[in-house]
């Protein structure tokens, strides 16, 4: 019935099968145990128009990698205090897209619209003059992450790895609205 992603099922009610001033939402995820409410959710869509353009010569171009986080279900985890590798990848991008003059290329993370994602992807690239700064602050904003969440992200690991590229990036103007946009949603 696509109970989580869709609700299909309570769409298909009939408004008089059921009879009362109040309904309360039950749900389990164990045998023998009742979850009275929800923990909410929405679907974003959002059509944005983000031009792009060529690479500059003598840039380089990277991978950006946040791994090894948990994940879980959105709805009986949401609590815990778990990282959501698009929330914290994307803070990354809005810490130092400026600084760096970063060309963000693509921009991955999640599989399912109701779990918290264990991983996101960035490609990116910068000037080849600001390829250590780039490496120094991935390495710093590891090193926060890990100590952010050490109780519950153990594995956390935040990649760079240099890759080629053929495709365009988007321009500054769009960039800074995509992660802008991005880092504005409560959950991503």
């Amino acid at each position: 019935m696509t109970e989580e992603a869709g609700m299909d099922g309570a769409f298909g009610l009939q408004s008089n099968w059921l009879q009362a001033d109040i309904l309360i939402n039950t749900d389990s995820e164990e045998e023998g145990e009742i979850y009275m409410g929800c923990a909410g959710g929405i679907d974003f869509t959002s059509n944005l128009h983000l031009d792009r353009e060529a690479v500059p010569a003598g840039f380089e171009t990277f991978k950006l990698t946040l791994k090894g986080l948990k994940g879980g279900h959105s709805g009986g985890e949401i609590h815990v205090g778990l990282g959501n590798a698009n929330k914290l990848l994307v803070r990354f991008l809005a810490g130092h897209a400026e600084e760096l003059d970063l060309r963000l290329i693509d921009f991955n993370g999640g599989t399912l619209r109701n779990a918290i994602p264990r991983e996101a992807f960035a490609t990116i690239a910068v000037a080849a003059d600001k390829v250590d700064a780039l490496k120094s602050l991935v390495n710093t904003y590891q090193e926060i992450l890990k100590n952010e969440l050490a109780e519950k992200e153990k594995n956390l690991a935040l990649l760079l790895d240099s890759v080629a590229n053929d495709k365009a990036a988007l321009i500054a103007k769009s960039r800074d609205t995509f992660i802008r946009l991005l880092n504005a949603t409560r959950t991503v």
